[in-house]
């Protein structure tokens, strides 16, 4: 007869076997492996988040205590200073200290939960986000800064915020407008003698913050000023100026500066830290912003007046920058006769653009900038497709560029040079023509970085 095991005993070493098989998979190394790497692609999804909670990797149902401790993990992880070969680590610390700062907040979470990002900004304003009634607001998402594209024309122009204002979670409660903050400050509050922000023991000491330099604060485009070197009423070029008040990195907005008006002007940075600069620095910017901007014609600073200084978009400065650019060194000629009475009233030589376009060029308005000091050449411009003009120096194909000379013939001017644009940059051509001096600071004649004006539309 054969032997019959016991069906409880059959059941207890399937349920053994299966355990087993459970512990051999789990602590296998390609699993352990995926484990890990679909933890970490959770985590990086998290951070780009909209959603303040999964910036911090959080349930909403987490406590103060779960908020901190993931912002001081999460803080220590992505801050720049220990990432310095990765520009997005910048981002990343900025939108976990951005959620710490309102989640770390008992009402400000409250408001959150409720009502969203617009209702959080509101309180900040003044507002009372309570009165929207069930359903007003966003829902728990938020804006990372950056508006549309599409300046000079359209409505965008990217926006750049600059934080500011006190330490810690600190805010401006009814007054309307103090939600501005450092997230720097923050991360040595928490970590230094801050305590965190509400009157807790001193935590450990955070990592020393090393001295942010001008390569972390700007893009690479931007020339590196101070108060032996900036701009003055001999100075070649148009200069935008960013003066820069803050820890945080305005690499984004710089570098988009940079593609918009590198044409036309130079971008550069000074760093005001209270100790450096401190002669052409001056005072703070008002209000939470980290930067102060300004444009440098003929040694003459003109500043910045920023409608929206919290969020200031590269749209608005392009238009400042345009609306402060010394356009009368360009004269209008509409016939021949307006090069002798216009141009040569006091030298010799001209410079005219020939161009079937109605505005002027950003690019000839710099270029009539930087020869005005010297050779005694006066930039004209004939726009519109001028018909008398065109005939008179046979223009096939705009734009063109002439180049004349004073002299006794009957229409009392000689073309001396003529650029049709092919290959050769307009910056090149008239250095050659009008024999271009040394450098802003004495430094070797450069080369121009080719501009299509046709791509452009500018001429």
């Amino acid at each position: 007869m054969p032997h019959r095991i016991p069906i409880r005993s059959a059941g207890r070493r399937t349920l053994l076997l299966l355990l087993l098989l459970l512990l051999l998979l789990s602590t296998s190394p390609i699993l352990v492996e995926a484990a890990k790497k679909k933890k970490t692609q959770k985590a990086k999804a998290n951070i780009k988040s909209n959603d303040y909670y999964k910036v911090l990797g959080l349930k909403r149902s987490a406590s103060q205590k779960d908020i901190k401790k993931a912002y001081r993990k999460l803080a220590l992880q992505y801050h720049p200073d220990k990432n310095p070969d990765d520009p997005k680590a910048s981002d990343k610390f900025m939108l976990v200290s951005e959620a710490y700062n309102t989640l770390g907040d008992e009402e400000m979470k409250r408001i959150y939960d409720k009502h969203g990002k617009e209702g959080v900004q509101s309180k900040e304003r003044g507002g009372d986000p309570e009165s929207w009634g069930p359903g007003g607001g966003g829902g728990g998402g938020f804006n990372r800064g950056r508006g549309g594209e599409g300046f000079p024309g359209g409505g965008g122009g990217s926006n750049f915020r600059f934080h500011g204002g006190g330490g810690g979670r600190q805010r401006g409660g009814g007054g309307g407008g103090g939600g501005g903050f450092d997230p720097f400050e923050m991360f040595s509050n928490m970590f230094g003698g801050g305590g965190g922000g509400g009157g807790q023991r001193r935590q450990q000491a955070a990592p020393p913050l090393k001295e942010r330099t001008h390569s972390d604060l700007f893009s690479s485009h931007v020339s590196k000023l101070s108060s032996t070197k900036f701009p003055d009423s001999k100075s070649k070029h148009i200069w935008l100026i960013i003066y820069h008040y803050k820890q945080q990195s305005l690499s984004d907005l710089t570098t988009e500066l940079n593609d918009k008006m590198s044409h036309f002007l130079k971008i550069g940075g000074v760093i005001c830290d209270g100790k450096k600069n401190v002669k052409i620095c001056g005072s703070k910017p008002k209000g939470n912003t980290g930067a102060k901007i300004s444009i440098v014609v003929n040694g003459e600073e003109v500043f910045f007046e920023d409608p929206n200084p919290k969020n200031p978009r590269t749209k608005d400065i392009y238009l400042f920058a345009l609306n402060n650019l010394p356009k009368k060194g360009v004269i209008d000629v509409n016939r021949s006769s307006d090069i002798t009475s216009k141009l040569f009233v006091v030298g010799d030589k001209a410079v005219i653009l020939l161009t079937d376009k109605y505005d002027l060029s950003l690019k000839y308005v710099s270029q009539s900038y930087k020869y005005r000091n010297g050779n005694g050449v006066k930039f004209g411009v004939s726009r519109g497709k001028n018909l008398e003009l065109g005939r008179f120096f046979k223009v096939k194909k705009y734009p063109v560029v002439v180049y004349v000379e004073k002299d006794n013939s009957e229409n009392g001017f000689k073309v001396l040079k003529r650029w049709e644009g092919g290959g050769e940059e307009l910056g090149n051509w008239l250095g050659e023509v009008l024999g271009e001096e040394k450098g802003e600071r004495g430094g070797k004649k450069k080369k121009y970085a080719s501009y299509n004006f046709k791509k452009n539309g500018e001429i």
